[in-house]
């Protein structure tokens, strides 16, 4: 028995004719072999050339031999008349040509398949007249593709000696099964998927950029201690906008260079954008000094410099921010805020849960505290794995429009190379999805440019842009070119990406500070979290979730 779609039930049967066409879908069902399928009613379109007009119709059956190729069969019952058209079916006042109506058929799949680079698939057609009886065949239709009610008994015989035959040459039959279902061959296109959860993020993560900057203090100083996604880097841009509106002096400074580089690309050049080493570089320069980049301890020995000096400095700042402030020695804020205006404005900006570097905490009288633990940037699940690892120490509240998938953990070998295999597995697997390099970051656990991962030029197939441990004169970073960014925790905070692979984690218990570190890092992903993690690490978030 072949397989019918769709089932019988779902033939309407209004009139005779209906019943004829349920007779026939019978026979063939009953008559024709199990690996052979038929399809009825099956709804066809085109598109004309010359206007541009979409044409619409239906074709009675259509049947499907293992080899991929088709015959079309229309079924007209009942009286059919012959004139000077050829033969024509009434339909109540309408009329339609037989003839006319196989030729626009035919025309209509054979476009179509072309179209759909089926090219390769054979067309036979046959007309079955089960109420009446043919004498001789016409130039349209020739007497042997003609079924009438003498030659029913025969029917699927007829169908197979219509049917072109296999010439050893194998089609694709689920795509040309697919075709005529009008199934469409359509995946989730993740890189627009990406595109919109950033994009939402940012529509969504506008509260601080609305509420904060209308609060006003006497002293001017305001401390935001928000948790990752919140919004800092929006309230910043809306501050830094408003500001330049009024035609004020303002400085961004920050502790990451990463992050420095992106909020210059946000910016105007008006804006002084700098870390805080950057910052006291350009004093230090002013003091004559010419620092080593290649010496260790540099960068404190030009702190030291800048902090010792800070009261020559210029009072000539109108709005300062500071951004990840949690990683701000006291004093280093004590000698920023002399750049300050006496009616300047003053706003840092930090979460205590991203203290990396283990700095002790400060705080400024008459400052305005404001708290936000809403995360817009992470996607739900992320969140609360987050908070099902307790990474903080109160619960982040999610926020995000996205539900996302609960992030992988993907068990890698307890040796370098196990972990780098690993990375490469997750990353063809992504790029098997269809993410683009450049939506995704790879985030070595572990600092320093010696890890071997970070020590790469390619990683599944890609160039990979990494830092490469050295500075140029001018003080700035250089980095090797690729689509593929790798990058430590430390040096991404503050940053986000559509898809983190967070690789080498090989930690035996989740301490405080180890809790801190992964709550950077989970928190960096818009989209999509993937972490490769050994043995111990593995057995050490089961522990801590079994609690």
């Amino acid at each position: 028995m072949a397989r019918l779609i769709p089932d019988l039930h779902t033939l309407r049967l209004l009139n005779g004719g209906h019943y004829r066409e349920r007779d026939v879908l019978v026979q063939l069902a009953d008559g024709l072999p199990p690996d052979w399928v038929v399809l009825h009613s099956v709804d066809w379109s085109s598109i004309h050339p010359d206007d541009g007009t979409q044409h619409f119709g239906e074709i009675d059956i259509v049947v499907m031999a293992p080899w991929g190729h088709l015959v079309i069969i229309e079924v007209k019952a009942g009286v059919l008349q012959q004139t000077q058209a050829g033969l024509v079916k009434q339909y109540g006042e309408k009329s339609k040509s037989l003839d006319w109506q196989a030729r626009v058929q035919h025309a209509a799949m054979r476009h179509n398949l072309i179209r759909e680079s089926l090219s390769g698939v054979r067309l036979g057609q046959l007309l079955v007249l089960p109420d009446q009886r043919v004498l001789a065949g016409t130039l349209a239709h020739p007497r042997e593709r003609i079924v009438d009610s003498r030659d029913m008994p025969e029917l699927c015989q007829r169908v197979k000696a219509a049917m072109p035959a296999d010439l050893g040459t194998r089609l694709d039959t689920e795509s040309v099964l697919a075709f005529l279902l009008n199934r469409f061959s359509a995946s989730i296109d993740v890189t627009a998927q990406a595109t919109q959860a950033a994009l939402a993020t940012r529509h969504l993560s506008n509260g601080l950029a609305t509420w904060v900057p209308r609060i006003t203090s006497p002293s001017n100083t305001f401390v935001i201690e928000a948790t990752a996604g919140s919004g800092k880097t929006q309230l910043a841009l809306t501050l830094i906008q408003q500001a330049l509106q009024r035609q004020e002096r303002v400085a961004y400074v920050c502790f990451n260079r990463p992050l420095a580089d992106h909020v210059v690309t946000l910016v105007s050049h008006k804006v002084d954008v700098c870390t805080v080493h950057e910052w006291a570089l350009q004093r230090a320069h002013k003091a004559g000094m010419e620092p080593d980049f290649s010496e260790p301890g540099v960068f404190d020995a030009i702190t030291r410099t800048w902090t010792a000096l800070a009261e020559t400095q210029d009072a000539n700042l109108d709005l300062l921010i500071v951004d990840e402030s949690q990683d701000f020695d006291a004093e280093w804020i004590a000698a920023l805020t002399l750049r300050i205006k006496s009616d300047g404005r003053l706003y840092l900006m930090g979460d205590a849960e991203q203290v990396l570097y283990g700095r002790d905490a400060f705080e400024l009288p008459d400052a305005v505290q404001i708290h936000c633990d809403e995360n817009f940037r992470s996607p739900r699940r992320i969140v609360a794995t987050v908070n099902a690892l307790r990474l903080t120490a109160t619960p982040v509240q999610a926020m995000s429009a996205f539900e996302g998938d609960i992030p992988e953990f993907v068990r890698c070998g307890g040796s370098a190379d196990g972990t780098v295999q690993a990375t490469e597995k997750v990353l063809h697997a992504l790029w098997d999805e269809g993410y683009a390099p450049e939506q995704v970051v790879v985030l070595n656990w572990h600092g320093g440019t010696q890890s071997p991962l970070l020590q790469r030029n390619t990683l599944a197939g890609q160039r990979v842009c990494r830092w490469l441990g050295r500075f140029d004169a001018a003080a700035n970073p250089v980095f090797s070119e690729g689509p593929l960014r790798a990058e430590t925790v430390h040096r991404f905070k503050g940053q986000s990406a559509p898809v983190i692979v967070l690789s080498g984690l090989d930690f035996t218990e989740l301490t405080p500070a180890l809790r801190r570190r992964l709550f950077v890092a989970m928190t960096r992903a818009q989209y999509k979290l993937v972490c490769v993690a050994n043995q111990d690490a593995m057995d050490a978030l089961g522990r801590v979730l079994a609690e």
